[in-house]
Formats: C-alpha cells, sequence, structure tokens
C-alpha cells in the first residue's frame, strides 16, 4: 500500500534521522507486522545487533498495547535488559546498531507494528529490502515532489 509506504517520507521523520545520522538519509522502507502467539524465538526474537550500516535509525509504531503477553521491543543499553512497553499508537525511535535487542514474543495476544527504517545513502548491506511493486512505486514517484536536503549537507 504506498499510502502506508508513504509514511516514512514524511518531512518531520526525515530531518529526524538526518539529524541522528549527520548526513542525508535513506529510506530503507516500512514493515507492517503482525506477530502470533507463539513460543518460537527465531528471527528478530533473537538477540542482535543491526548490521546494514554503521549507523542507522529505527522508528517502531504500536498499532496494539504492548505489555509483556503481546512481547514488546527489548534491548540492552548497558549491563541490564529493558523492555519497551507503551500503549497504541506509541513511538519508539531506536538506532540497533550499537546495541543488543530483539522483538519479544507473544505469549498472550498478537503484537501489531510498523516499522521504518533509515540509513545513511550508502548503506553496507540491505538485509531485508521493503520494495513497491512498479505499479505502485510509479503512483508513489508522481505525488513525490524534490526534496532538498538542509544547507550544511548540500
Amino acid at each position: 500500500m504506498p499510502a502506508v509506504y508513504r509514511l516514512g517520507l514524511d518531512e518531520r521523520l526525515l530531518r529526524i534521522a538526518e539529524l541522528h545520522l549527520g548526513e542525508p538519509c535513506f529510506y530503507m522502507g516500512i514493515s507492517a507486522k503482525r506477530e502470533r502467539v507463539s513460543p518460537r524465538q527465531a528471527g528478530t526474537r533473537q538477540w542482535h545487533m543491526d548490521i546494514e550500516d554503521d549507523r542507522m535509525l529505527r522508528f517502531l509504531i504500536y498499532l496494539s498495547d504492548m505489555d509483556e503477553a503481546a512481547g514488546p521491543f527489548n534491548y540492552v543499553p548497558s549491563a541490564c535488559q529493558r523492555t519497551a512497553t507503551g500503549g497504541f499508537g506509541t513511538l519508539l525511535a531506536c538506532d540497533g546498531t550499537p546495541i543488543f535487542h530483539r522483538a519479544g514474543w507473544p505469549t498472550g495476544r498478537e503484537r501489531l507494528s510498523l516499522s521504518m527504517t533509515y540509513s545513511s545513502r550508502h548503506p553496507r548491506q540491505i538485509m531485508r529490502p521493503v520494495r513497491l511493486r512498479w505499479p505502485s512505486r510509479n503512483r508513489l514517484l508522481e505525488t513525490l515532489t524534490e526534496r532538498i536536503p538542509p544547507a550544511r549537507w548540500a
């Protein structure tokens, strides 16, 4: 759905990503996720660090209330594990390159979320591209204007 994909092109989010990265950003895309109740610990449910680039920024939006039963985002900023809980619409911002993190696994109810990811314009690699099909991509491109980066990066 191009309208959902376009959320990550919001000027405010792009500016926040660029301020965090210290340079113009590359919008890697958006993922809509529905995690069902399951004891399986695989994929992003395992502890990991993001490796696509040296620095990244991910915005995670909870589309359902997030408590321990829904498997919230977990991270280790130093020595102790932290859990990011919150209600519907909670927005988290995280750079997963320097910290271990994971998506908790839902034990009581499913987790619904959106995840928008930004990196430098030249990421080291793209692990899982989120691409639109050509007809949707072309419709989206017709609605966009050229974005001029901040003067300090010109």
